[in-house]
């Protein structure tokens, strides 16, 4: 029951606890069991309500965006300015779709998802040239480090984590990709020079929606939803995501997967 209530407080609620026993303890773990069962679907039907909303709002902002192009195209040129800020806020509300619609996707079952044989370094490399803007990358991996797991969840996570330490920490100095193995685990790590983050927030910034006050500008970017997606990816991998602060400061975002390793030398 302690083991079940832990994995529960972490978010994993695939547990079996329920007894037949008729006395307190066995009431005890019916009434776990049943809590770990209901959150699990309340979290599901969450996400299915999140993906339905975005899906919904998809046709709405073509037809807004569309119309706001074809104003432009009519109204005379010294208007367009007024015009700028209808096309940001149109710009806003569409990223903020697709990052609802890639957290709803998130949440397909691993089952579901064939496996490829991904090269890290080139994944990592892949990563950071799509999404690290202007940032300044440092990559460290094998390779001849490979493992079998699905690629593209994998790179979805990589790249909300390298776009959140890109946004927030991207002029701080070089960001760094680590993959390396221990054990039976592979380990990547994105690790920047920035300012952190609230050690209250340590956990919170894998939730929905949740940021630290100080990024909640317009300026900052995005909706809280990156970290969020980056942790239903990895753990439909099967796999951990955990945040700690850096002691010379910065933030380290580290990736735990138990997949298998293919072939490596040296």
């Amino acid at each position: 029951l302690t083991s079940a209530a832990e994995s529960i407080s972490e978010g994993n609620f695939d547990v079996e606890v329920a007894s037949k026993r008729t006395d307190e303890l066995g009431r005890l773990s019916r009434a776990v069991q049943s809590m770990a069962n209901r959150l699990d679907d309340y979290l599901a039907g969450q996400k299915r309500f999140l993906g339905d909303i975005a899906h919904e709002l998809c046709s709405p902002l073509a037809r807004l965006r569309m119309s706001l192009g074809v104003l432009e195209s009519k109204i005379p040129q010294e208007e367009h300015g007024n015009l700028d800020s209808l096309n940001e806020e149109a710009e806003e509300l569409s990223q903020l779709v697709n990052e609802l619609l890639d957290f709803s996707r998130a949440s397909i079952a691993l089952e579901a998802l064939p496996a490829h044989e991904v090269v890290l370094a080139d994944l990592l490399e892949e990563v950071a040239q799509r999404e690290g803007q202007e940032a300044v990358f440092k990559i460290e991996a094998a390779p001849d480090l490979r493992i079998s797991t699905n690629h593209d969840l994998l790179r979805r996570a990589l790249a909300n984590v390298v776009r959140n330490a890109s946004r927030y920490a991207g002029e701080a100095g070089p960001i760094e990709l680590r993959a390396e193995v221990k054990g039976e685990e592979v380990i990547i790590q994105v690790r920047d020079s920035g300012p952190g983050i609230p050690e209250e927030w340590i956990e919170k910034v894998f939730e929905p929606f949740s940021r630290p006050e100080r990024a909640r500008t317009r300026e900052g970017g995005g909706a809280g939803l990156g970290l969020a997606i980056a942790r239903t990816c990895v753990e439909g991998l099967g796999g951990r995501i955990r945040a700690r602060n850096r002691e010379e400061g910065g933030l380290v975002v580290e990736v735990e997967i138990c997949a298998k390793l293919h072939g490596r030398e040296g």
